[in-house]
């Protein structure tokens, strides 16, 4: 038997050289050792697959799998988030939809280059059998793809075309868009269209194929959401609870979040959406960082993001 074959491949999408890249990657490569490692990035990344750390990984230009132009042509900006930062969480699709078709890959884990695997994918992957894909909630009418297990190779054409329909069709955008008003006051626009919208919309179409990560945790197994999002957990740093973020403990070498009743879980991936992917580096050593160290980072940071957004660089 090859392990390698067996193993299930992992999948990263990510363009420029960011920082918290190689942490993610690194991460991978230590919990998942027999999996196919892969990076579907540009020039400014390609440098990682000759890393050390990173040995075996495999790297591809995205821009050599075609597909992308089509949505481009439809696309409508329906977002007070940036152009390139929505029109790059479709691409990924695209992109992975031609990369598998290419390579015929069977089945992968796609994870977002600010996520953290604290598990071995291919020992997880039986308790999503018979399902299509692995998605989690963003809120009622989002789902995320941040940790996107997929069984079944033709729902990455099913759900590209479905993307290409709605865009395609006035009525049903604007369906969608009923769905999808933004309850965030400051955000300049009242609605917020995304690659999350139509992964909460394609949901109603393919029903009880989605697994929901969130089923996992009455088995005592975490996984994360967004790190920014406590909801029923314990929390840390902030004053009020919109600044907090989870708080996690990492026991005999293992991180465990807390319910507010104080029940541990084990947990198998971290997502460090928005403002903490800074924490990543310390989170993959098992340290937490002093809430000073914290906040001096997040004010610096915030400062320099506020800048940018004055001169248009976003």
């Amino acid at each position: 038997m090859n392990e390698t074959l067996d193993a299930v491949p992992i999948i990263v999408f990510h363009k420029g050289n960011s920082s918290y890249l190689k942490t993610c990657l690194v991460q991978a490569r230590k919990t998942n050792p027999r999996s196919r490692l892969i990076l579907l990035g540009d020039a400014s990344n390609a440098y990682l697959a000759q890393e050390k750390d990173l040995q075996g990984l495999e790297h591809y230009e995205a821009e050599a799998f075609s597909g992308f132009e089509s949505f481009l042509k439809v696309y409508k900006h329906c977002s007070a988030l940036s152009f390139r930062f929505e029109t790059l969480s479709f691409q990924r699709w695209f992109v992975m939809r031609e990369f598998v078709k290419r390579f015929g890959i069977k089945r992968f884990l796609h994870i977002d280059s600010d996520v953290l695997l604290f598990c071995d994918v291919t020992e997880l992957a039986s308790r999503f059998e018979g399902y299509d894909v692995t998605l989690m909630h963003w809120d009622e009418t989002r789902n995320m793809g941040h940790f996107f297990l997929l069984n079944r190779m033709e729902f990455l054409d099913e759900f590209c075309e479905y993307v290409l329909k709605i865009y395609q069709d006035d009525a049903e955008f604007e369906r969608l868009k009923s769905k999808n008003f933004s309850k965030n006051k400051k955000r300049k626009k009242s609605f917020w269209i995304s690659d999350m919208s139509f992964l909460g919309d394609f949901y109603e179409c393919v029903g009880d194929k989605a697994f929901f990560l969130e089923e996992c945790r009455k088995d005592g197994l975490f996984f994360d959401d967004r790190i920014t999002y406590p909801n029923s957990f314990q929390a840390e740093f902030g004053v009020r609870r919109k600044q907090r973020i989870k708080k996690v403990r990492f026991l005999e070498g293992r991180p465990f979040v807390f319910t507010e009743d104080g029940k541990p879980m084990v947990v198998q991936m971290l997502h460090f959406h928005s403002f903490t992917k800074f924490l990543m580096p310390y989170y993959v050593c098992g340290r937490i960082p002093h809430w000073r160290y914290f906040w001096r980072t997040l004010i610096l940071e915030h400062k320099i993001v506020k800048k940018f957004l004055k001169i248009g660089m976003n």
